[in-house]
């Protein structure tokens, strides 16, 4: 039987012989197109030795080399990473702030794919985009925390010999961070060498600006031993100063002392407004004041920077111009401290 001019065995040619003769089919037709490039999931790639986080939940692609990371440690220290994160997860802001890139965030998301179930984005959609070197030194930053004081100390001083000028000015910036103007702001950690920074700062006229805080640090302990004859707390910083040091303690703690007389004149006001709260309060905020004082005597910038960040009780029913003008003297008797507190420990060389 000639099956050619039979349907109905054609069809049955067609059943059996049909996935064979497709796959050639398809075969054929692919090696006629052009190659087209490995899309880049199909491309090689290493884990980064160092930066590949077992717990991390997001993998970055940048020519090839790949970091796991941990997706919110990131987004808190990089406002980049956290306008990427929150479009994936949102989309492009409407309005979004002056320094978004709209275009790097865009070509990001456009590329971005999935491996072993966790977001893949690829980092290198432009030249303008950091090497995968320049990003590990990033991130290997980011993880070292803040060296303390006697390491900062020693790489100072090797960079003073070995004249390594650049550097030698970052660790002094560095150094200027960890003993700010806020008391609250230094760190536990690096309290204990007080002392050494007064000593590195007159050394160097470019760290003398360290020294009204490290001396307003000093100056705050109230006393060296407690009732018991024990060593208090501070006590040894204290213990170690020199003779010309601890003068200046004493010199700045009287002028701290004495900076309440201007604090506690800020509180007393004579109210304009014949319907405001602000004379009935003035027993009650005589007394916050005195117990701030007590506690406080010679840390007086701790309790005007506390006023600030926790209004008390007692100025809670003060009118708008009577608590601005209160913010206000504030602000004048802080200043001041600093201004005495410079002159004392920066004087003008000869």
């Amino acid at each position: 039987m000639d099956l050619s001019s039979n349907p109905l065995g054609s069809v049955e040619q067609d059943i059996h012989a049909s996935p064979a003769n497709e796959l050639k089919r398809k075969v054929e037709e692919e090696s006629q197109e052009p190659e087209m490039p490995p899309q880049k999931s199909q491309r090689e790639y290493k884990m980064h030795e160092v930066h590949w986080v077992p717990e991390g939940n997001i993998i970055l692609d940048i020519g090839g080399v790949r970091f796991k990371v941990v997706r919110s440690r990131l987004a808190s220290q990089s406002m980049w990473f956290k306008y990427l994160f929150d479009a994936q997860t949102n989309g492009i802001p409407e309005d979004p702030p002056e320094d978004y890139d709209t275009n790097e965030i865009q070509m990001t998301l456009a590329n971005s794919q999935y491996s072993d179930g966790l977001p893949l984005l690829f980092l290198d959609q432009h030249v303008d985009f950091p090497s995968h070197e320049e990003f590990a030194a990033l991130l290997t930053a980011m993880d070292n925390a803040m060296p303390q004081f006697p390491v900062l100390q020693q790489i100072l001083v090797a960079s003073w010999f070995y004249r390594c000028e650049v550097y030698g000015d970052l660790i002094e910036r560095m150094i200027l961070d960890l003993y700010p103007d806020d008391p609250k702001l230094v760190g536990k950690k690096n309290k204990p060498f007080l002392v050494d920074a007064i000593r590195l700062a007159r050394k160097n006229p470019c760290l003398r600006g360290l020294l009204p805080s490290t001396y307003y640090q000093l100056s705050r302990t109230s006393s060296l031993r407690t009732p018991e004859g024990g060593a208090g707390p501070g006590a040894e910083p204290l213990e170690s100063l020199n003779p010309s040091e601890l003068i200046v303690v004493i010199d700045l703690q009287k002028v701290l002392a004495s900076s309440w007389g201007a604090i506690v004149t800020a509180f007393e006001g004579q109210c304009a407004s014949s319907q405001a709260k602000c004379i009935t309060q003035q027993p009650a905020i005589r007394a916050a004041v005195a117990a701030l004082r007590a506690s406080n005597l010679f840390d007086p910038v701790f309790a005007i920077n506390n006023f600030f960040q926790k209004k008390p009780d007692a100025c809670k029913s003060l009118c708008s111009p009577c608590y601005k003008l209160l913010c206000e003297r504030l602000r004048t008797a802080r200043a001041d401290i600093w201004k005495k507190m410079k002159d004392i420990t920066c004087p003008p060389e000869a």
